[in-house]
């Protein structure tokens, strides 16, 4: 019963697995900061490779978002649970699976980032060319 107060499972009908994968999500986050702080072996006084990694991220944040387009025109017949807004994704992870006559064609992560907009879903039919989903790197 404790544990309702500091993650509020009843109320907002979210589950464990949520509150989880935002962790993660919150920890690949810091990992930029924390490799410049922790693992840089120069001389360099802790303060300044701190703010280098600062500079890093923000210019990471303010790249526009990656399109991944569908290859073909068929049906999303597969999709993977990470495949959500706000969900941190590797390169090369399969994200969802298109199909067309008995064709598929998996659809994966060209690079490790968040997903930022998804535009489809299972059983949607895509167009060739058709925008899928965003990944902000």
């Amino acid at each position: 019963m404790a544990c309702s107060y500091i993650l509020p499972l009843e109320d907002t009908g979210k589950t464990g697995l949520f509150y989880y994968r935002l962790f993660l999500l919150y920890i690949y986050s810091l990992l930029p900061f924390l490799s410049s702080i922790f693992l840089d072996s120069s001389a360099c006084p802790a303060k300044t490779r701190y703010y280098k990694g600062i500079r890093e991220m923000n210019s990471l944040r303010n790249s526009e978002p990656i399109r991944i387009m569908a290859q073909m025109a068929g049906t999303v017949v597969e999709v993977s649970p990470s495949l959500m807004p706000g969900m941190h994704v590797r390169k090369g992870e399969e994200l969802l699976t298109l199909e067309r006559m008995k064709l598929f064609c998996p659809v994966s992560a060209p690079c490790t980032g968040v997903i930022t907009a998804v535009m489809t879903g299972l059983g949607c039919s895509v167009l060739e060319g058709e925008i899928l989903f965003e990944i902000e790197v």
